[in-house]
């Protein structure tokens, strides 16, 4: 991945897709960026669609959204699915991830259901990712594109259904949405939904988990269990259940954020990963890390999220985002009136 990463802006020129000179290119990024801070009502419909707002997107997000999913990606359990519906693959970014965080599948006959409602981008992830796959033109995988809205009926049944960055794209409710998900997901299919690591973004992943588990799709990953969500973030002092993706920005991509003034945006996202069928058993004393360093009265501590609610353990070995066990320590944290544990790596 980061070898790929470091020749992007070359693999976008081989690709026939980057036209813009440098003070053009800034602008449609500034412009890009901006549309993604407002509402969803004011934004700029079918951005994707625009060749200037296009070529925005190839060089920041589909790099950036490529560099998160190789920090979740090999964590997520599961065997090789034999058919993928990509629910808003935008330019193929899913595929691309794939390609290149699991060679192993590369051999595999897998079947790709991609389904984008821009024409254009669908094009251009395509000739990317036949860029990048000519150094292996044995790939044994097949590929059908759909320039549908989201939503759309899919013939073929898949065991992974994916939406990346796209929940913002869906017009229907978080119920909608589940229905669709589970419609053309196979009775063991497993089903990945990856967004910005944000307090709005999270808020409707919980409603989302909220629906799939009332359908029997129950929790993979990070949710270590299948209960009420202690980290909502339904107000601004709510607690909401995010994670740090990969931070080593290729040096074309550092450039371009200082040029941008976005060196300190965060970089963070948020994910639900379930099964559909028998619900998979969690030990009690499972918990997920869901913060990195908080203070404490007496020292450092993080935020589990675990069956018994939102717990505050000690800083240690483990890690934000690790799967740990705890051991309650029978007493409440002054500061953050959480559950005290101890925190045992697995």
């Amino acid at each position: 991945m980061t070898q790929v990463l470091d020749r992007w802006p070359e693999l976008l020129k081989r690709s026939g897709l980057s036209h813009s000179d440098r003070g053009r290119l800034l602008a449609n990024l500034a412009r890009l960026m901006e549309g993604f801070t407002v509402e969803k009502s004011q934004r700029l419909r079918g951005y994707l669609g625009h060749p200037e707002m296009l070529e925005g997107y190839l060089w920041w997000y589909l790099p950036l959204n490529l560099l998160k999913l190789s920090g979740l990606l090999p964590g997520l359990p599961g065997p090789i699915p034999a058919q993928i519906t990509d629910y808003g693959c935008g330019p193929w970014t899913l595929p691309l991830a794939a390609w290149l965080l699991y060679p192993d599948w590369r051999r595999a006959p897998l079947g790709w259901t991609l389904v984008e409602p821009q024409a254009a981008a669908l094009r251009a992830g395509r000739k990317i990712f036949e860029v990048i796959a000519a150094a292996d033109p044995h790939t044994e995988w097949k590929f059908t594109q759909i320039p549908e809205r989201l939503g759309t009926a899919i013939r073929r049944k898949a065991d992974l259904v994916v939406s990346s960055h796209a929940l913002n794209e869906w017009s229907e409710s978080e119920e909608a949405v589940a229905r669709f998900l589970l419609r053309d997901a196979q009775p063991q299919a497993r089903i990945l939904v990856v967004e910005p690591g944000t307090r709005l973004a999270v808020r409707r992943l919980v409603q989302l988990r909220a629906h799939l588990i009332a359908s029997e799709a129950w929790p993979l990953a990070p949710c270590p269990h299948s209960g009420n969500c202690p980290a909502p973030g339904r107000t601004s002092s709510d607690r909401f259940c995010h994670f740090p993706a990969p931070a080593d920005l290729p040096a074309w991509m550092r450039d371009l954020a200082r040029e941008l003034g976005t060196e300190k945006q965060s970089n963070t996202l948020s994910y639900l990963y379930v099964q559909r069928g028998l619900p998979r058993p969690h030990p009690p004393s499972l918990a997920r890390i869901i913060s990195g360093e908080i203070p404490l009265n007496d020292g450092v501590g993080c935020y589990l999220c675990s069956r018994e609610g939102l717990l505050v353990g000690g800083a240690g070995q483990a890690a934000w985002g690790d799967l740990v066990v705890y051991r309650k320590d029978q007493k409440v944290d002054p500061k953050t009136h959480c559950p005290r544990v101890t925190i045992h790596p697995r």
